[in-house]
């Protein structure tokens, strides 16, 4: 029942993009996950392939991963490669001319992925940087919401935009007894993106 519709990238496009000729040329997303599919490359590029969307360019996509992945008991490696996959096709499917930055971090440990996110503010090669993951408001304590907040600011003042979805679970009442939302999409100095329903119609418009 919670299956996606299946819409390809050029359905995507139509539906939020409308008839822009913008591509995301000349703009860098990164992306910050924990660990690293080994195949991500050839993964992307056969998605790609596979639903018309245009091929990656020589260079288009790269990654930076820690030296040492940890604490692979408690992360799942595996449901990571998995995030990052659908991560790296869908920025590609939006915005096919854009460069992709992954950034893989240690561990999906606070600690950890701050580290990566301080890497891409740190290398300031990304205008963008999306992220599909978080937690709960309940689980952050003040002293990481201020480490998270440094990295967000000294971004915004380089003119880096992040972006943090909103997470799988709505209110989180059913997940965890409470509402609340998550963490960081809650943070006012990120953008938090999901919560939505899509019908896109045979013209690739909302319908």
């Amino acid at each position: 029942p919670y299956a996606v519709c299946g819409y390809k990238g050029a359905q995507f496009r139509g539906a939020y993009e409308g008839g822009s000729t913008l591509t995301g040329a000349g703009i860098t997303v990164a992306i910050t996950d924990a660990y690293a599919s080994t195949t991500m490359a050839a993964d992307a590029s056969t998605y790609a392939a596979t639903n018309g969307d245009a091929p990656y360019a020589s260079g288009q996509y790269t990654q930076v991963v820690a030296p040492k992945f940890t604490n692979t008991h408690l992360c799942d490696p595996a449901g990571w490669s998995g995030e990052q996959t659908l991560d790296v096709e869908a920025v590609h499917a939006m915005a096919q001319g854009a460069n992709i930055r992954y950034y893989g971090a240690a561990s999906c440990l606070d600690a950890d992925l701050l580290d990566s996110l301080g890497q891409v503010v740190d290398e300031d090669k990304a205008q963008v940087v999306t992220n599909s993951w978080g937690d709960l408001d309940a689980n952050e304590t003040a002293d990481s919401i201020a480490a998270y907040e440094q990295v967000f600011l000294q971004g915004a003042l380089q003119g880096i935009s992040f972006l943090f979805s909103s997470g799988d679970n709505g209110d989180e009442l059913a997940n965890s007894g409470t509402v609340q939302t998550d963490y960081p999409a809650s943070d006012p100095y990120v953008t938090a993106v999901g919560g939505t329903s899509t019908a896109i119609g045979s013209s690739n418009a909302l319908s």
